[in-house]
């Protein structure tokens, strides 16, 4: 039986692609990247901004941070880590103490050695919601937080906290539980 040229190369080119196709790739897993409209690998953002809310994590993207002398009283430095969930949910986090520098380690809203301001802002519809440090009527214990920065290089700012609620400071008393912080975020200043 006489094969022609034509299916002869057809079939050795459809064995040739099935065989080289089926290849193992040498190159490491890329499980935790991302790939974007090129179809090409990115390595996943090294920022994040992720905290314990109503028993639930949650992950504010965009993570930035900065670290430098208050605008008003260079007597003062200020740290500040901020992160959204699109424009209707930011994160923010401040801490404002009086020295020339800001160093890590551990920050209360209980010390008056540091101003320290945790909140979330809220959009839903027509409703904005500004969750913050406070008293709720259901509590004895006021909003309480500890803070702990573990780095701060010119690239990023990285730490954890610690907590137990935000109150809602538009007038209905509404509590959110925040009881967990991590965060590395992109300074930018």
């Amino acid at each position: 039986m006489k094969i022609s040229g034509f299916i002869y190369t057809t079939l050795i080119a459809s064995v040739t692609i099935i065989c080289f196709s089926c290849k193992k790739s040498s190159s490491p897993s890329t499980t935790n990247n991302t790939t974007n409209t090129n179809n090409t690998t990115t390595p996943p953002s090294p920022y994040y901004l992720k905290i314990l809310k109503n028993g639930t994590w949650v992950n504010y993207g965009t993570p930035l941070g900065t670290v430098g002398a208050d605008e008003g009283d260079a007597t003062y430095q200020d740290l500040e880590v901020e992160g959204a969930i699109g424009s209707n949910d930011i994160f923010d986090l401040d801490i404002q103490i009086l020295s020339s520098t800001f160093p890590t380690g551990n920050y209360s809203t209980d010390s008056t050695a540091n101003n320290m301001d945790i909140d979330e802002t809220v959009i839903s519809g027509n409703n904005a919601f500004d969750f913050g440090l406070g008293s709720s009527p259901d509590s004895t214990k006021a909003s309480s937080y500890l803070v702990k920065i573990t780095g701060i290089t010119s690239t990023a700012i990285t730490g954890t906290f610690t907590g137990n609620y935000l109150i809602n400071g538009f007038g209905n008393d509404s509590v959110i539980t925040v009881t967990q912080g991590q965060f590395n975020v992109k300074r930018v200043e």
